[in-house]
């Protein structure tokens, strides 16, 4: 049902793993309190990975190692952008002007089950920034190239994959993607869980926006603010 667009709460977790990074690196408290989330290119690969071998064809002699079985999975190389409300104490001997640093030092590697990588070295492209003042950082967001899109959750409520593909066929910036999970019971306690209650749950399948850059551009900082707070819904 989905191809082309990670889950919602893939980049909740990303955003969570971020902060927890952040955290530790700085020794403060650190807040994420919004994120929006900007598509620049997406690229879909074709043809199979060959996984890597990992076990043994005979377990109690030296032999080769053998690969296991090919997964048929969608593959792609995206580019993004993510704008990243952050809130750092300013008690402390580190200015946050400092913190840059730490902010790509603490960027984690892994989003959405892929790899992520910053721009190379040699492109000399300042990947990383940080904005004070919203007014400036709109400014900025507002000359990103138009053939790219805004990503942020609708407002759509379907209850049936009828009610999805009939809204997909009614509104074209929709997208089917996953929104997280949803419990088929109540938290109970049961032995052996990690933690304290365990509950049961499916993935669930929602529908995400994507809005056109000029939009956000015509509509002001008033949707700019928006889309940092729809994604706070994840």
């Amino acid at each position: 049902y989905l191809c082309g667009i990670p889950s919602l709460s893939a980049l909740a977790g990303f955003c969570h793993d971020y902060e927890r990074r952040l955290t530790a690196l700085l020794k403060r408290p650190v807040r994420f309190t919004g994120v929006s989330w900007y598509l620049s290119h997406y690229h879909l690969l074709s043809g199979k990975s060959l996984q890597e071998p990992l076990s043994p064809i005979n377990t109690r002699e030296v032999s080769a190692i053998r690969r296991p079985g090919l997964i048929d999975s969608k593959y792609c190389d995206l580019g993004m952008d993510l704008i990243i409300e952050v809130h750092i104490p300013t008690g402390g001997s580190l200015p946050f002007t400092t913190c840059l640093d730490f902010l790509q030092a603490a960027l984690p590697t892994r989003f959405a089950g892929g790899c992520l990588h910053p721009p190379s070295l040699y492109e000399e492209y300042n990947w990383c920034t940080v904005y004070q003042d919203k007014s400036t950082l709109f400014t900025v967001l507002s000359r990103l190239p138009r053939y790219g899109c805004w990503i942020y959750p609708s407002d759509a409520d379907l209850r049936s994959f009828e009610e999805l593909s009939e809204a997909l066929a009614l509104d074209r910036r929709l997208r089917p993607v996953a929104t997280g999970f949803v419990f088929l019971e109540e938290p109970v306690e049961r032995a052996g869980s990690i933690e304290g209650q365990h509950v049961y749950a499916e993935s669930a399948i929602g529908t995400a926006l994507c809005i056109n850059p000029v939009e956000m551009r015509l509509a002001g900082r008033s949707e700019e603010r928006r889309v940092g707070k729809e994604c706070l819904r994840l």
